[in-house]
């Protein structure tokens, strides 16, 4: 899994899509990390950087931070930003994990707290490439705080958009889901029918957004 020689290794999904192939061209790509697989890149590699940007959620399956305390301890340089990789930044910057992106700052200043906040289930399609079935706390506030901007809605309706998002559990929180949520609390119909234009723009996602910011630093690592 882990037998090419490059100096970059990055874990992600859905959340490169935004970053051009040029960009990537040095890297070894690896699927969303799970538990295990930073061992076998001890195990496997030279220290070299890791890019921690996406990750599998659940109790069974999550890399966890003592699993990246360990490549850190094993010579490795590890970043995360964007999903799993801002949380796990956000909680070992003081061991020397490098956060990048607007989500890890927000977990860092404690306005994030929770693994739920980033967490969404991913498909891993025909073409091995994976797609978010369902939809992070971080992106709905992402695309609320744009129609905030735009004076489409305002903060006690944002507010209560937010509430109803986060009573639903991460693994059932779609966009079907939500709007039915939404439209029975009373939201109003063209506040949905905005935010149904924005939902599928990648370039309005923020862990796209932080993943592409990762890798243009990292890129100057070089």
């Amino acid at each position: 899994m882990f037998g090419i020689k490059k100096d970059l290794f990055i874990f992600g999904g859905p959340s490169l899509e935004l970053i051009p192939k040029a960009f990537l061209k040095d890297a070894t790509l690896l699927p969303p990390v799970k538990r295990g697989d930073l061992e076998t890149l001890i195990q496997c590699q030279r220290p070299s950087r890791c890019l921690i940007v996406d990750g599998l959620f659940g109790a069974n399956m999550a890399v966890t931070p003592t699993e990246c305390r360990q490549l850190l301890e094993n010579g490795w340089i590890v970043c995360g930003c964007s999903s799993m990789g801002a949380l796990r930044a956000a909680d070992l910057w003081s061991l020397g994990m490098i956060g990048f992106g607007s989500i890890y700052n927000l977990f860092r200043l404690g306005y994030l707290k929770s693994d739920a906040d980033v967490a969404v289930i991913y498909e891993n399609t025909a073409s091995d490439t994976f797609q978010e079935l369902t939809v992070s706390i971080v992106h709905i506030l992402y695309l609320l705080k744009n129609l905030q901007k735009d004076n489409i809605i305002e903060q006690p309706q944002l507010n209560r958009m937010m509430l109803k998002a986060k009573q639903i559990f991460w693994v059932d929180r779609t966009w079907v889901a939500l709007f039915e949520a939404w439209d029975k609390a009373g939201i109003k119909p063209n506040v949905l029918t905005s935010l149904n234009d924005l939902k599928n723009q990648p370039e309005l996602h923020p862990k796209k957004l932080d993943a592409l910011e990762a890798i243009r630093l990292i890129r100057k690592f070089d």
